[in-house]
């Protein structure tokens, strides 16, 4: 897998847990390491905990077996529209501004890269990376899980999905990795999430 992953790089990856003569998360991992192709995860029926390791360790979306042809080609679909065209929160973003700037982040809108405050590029899966734009849009203001997951995934939230949970949780892991204050992204009961740049040390939150 990896020698033609290198060869050829797929524009997206359907990845099973159980692989005849490989660990799953093993070669997501590998995979993490390499790159941002989406991958889908396919997962045993009712193992919820595959899902959630699957998604804490990158995975874009996953899919439980026994599952419908059709549902596998819709969320293929409605990944491949997002790669087709520009992220509807970015490009209206980026008409206005091409960087967002936070306590010394820099997240670049037009190269969809985030830089840390030492200017080294933080790997990204592109959920997060979606979910880090919608946030960073509107901060001190609430983003309903709805909006959140409709952006990840191209449909409407599940009270018992927690794909967009475990995404936000591993993109808080990226920007506070130096537990130096309160997180950036606050979760608001009841609704979802909202960035709050600077919340106690008064840093400024701006955009060139």
């Amino acid at each position: 897998m990896q020698e033609r992953f290198t060869a050829q790089p797929p524009e997206m990856i359907l990845l099973d847990v159980m692989l005849p003569d490989a660990d799953g998360w093993s070669a997501l991992r590998w995979l993490r390491a390499r790159s941002a192709v989406p991958v889908i995860m396919l997962t045993g029926k009712g193992e919820t905990i595959d899902k959630i390791v699957g998604l804490e360790m990158g995975a874009d979306d996953y899919l439980a077996k026994p599952f419908d042809l059709r549902e596998l080609l819709a969320r293929i679909r409605t990944i491949q529209r997002r790669l087709d065209r520009p992220d509807a929160p970015a490009k209206a973003a980026a008409a206005e501004k091409q960087e967002v700037r936070f306590q010394g982040w820099v997240l670049d809108l037009a190269a969809h890269q985030l830089l840390d405050t030492d200017g080294q590029s933080v790997h990204l899966t592109q959920a997060e990376y979606r979910i880090l734009v919608l946030l960073t849009a509107t901060p001190r203001q609430p983003v309903h899980r709805d909006q959140l997951m409709e952006a990840v995934a191209g449909r409407n939230w599940d009270p018992m999905d927690r794909s967009v949970d475990v995404h936000v949780s591993n993109l808080r892991r990226k920007l506070d990795r130096d537990g130096g204050g309160p997180s950036l992204i606050r979760t608001v009961r009841g609704a979802g999430y909202m960035f709050v740049p600077g919340a106690e040390s008064g840093a400024g939150f701006g955009a060139d």
